[in-house]
């Protein structure tokens, strides 16, 4: 910071942009925007009385660990919600569509059955007729 109220920000030596700091900064997973990532001043009696649960929340929150929690558990749920959906499928399955298709296959079988038997019928048919015809 200069003391005409201008700031130059440097990373490696080479002048670069504000957003390419937060962005470095990002990219290494410090967030400078988290109100817990620097303890200010008047704050350091409230985090030393917080019992081990909100210490432990508070740093989760400073390390971004809660954030990676949240959507570790919203995709536990999802799996669960997908699994439960599967089973239901499953059950479709087994107890209402099987069955249909049984019948359908039984159907099949006595259609087969009866095409077969109206062609031997047919053929016996026309050796009657011919029989019949030739003893005339």
């Amino acid at each position: 910071i200069f003391i005409t109220g201008t700031n130059k920000y440097f990373l490696n030596g080479k002048i670069v942009s504000p957003t390419k700091i937060l962005n470095f900064l990002y990219s290494i997973n410090i967030n400078i925007n988290n109100p817990h990532f620097f303890v200010r001043q008047g704050h350091i009696m409230r985090i030393a009385r917080m019992n081990s649960w909100e210490l432990l929340q508070t740093v989760e929150t400073a390390f971004g660990i809660k954030l990676y929690s949240i959507k570790k558990k919203n995709a536990i749920n999802l799996i669960k919600k997908k699994n439960q959906k599967v089973k239901e499928i499953g059950n479709l399955l087994r107890n209402e569509i099987r069955p249909q298709l049984n019948v359908i296959a039984k159907s099949d079988f006595i259609f087969q059955k009866l095409e077969f038997l109206k062609k031997k019928n047919e053929k016996w048919t026309f050796l009657f007729s011919w029989i019949i015809k030739q003893k005339k």
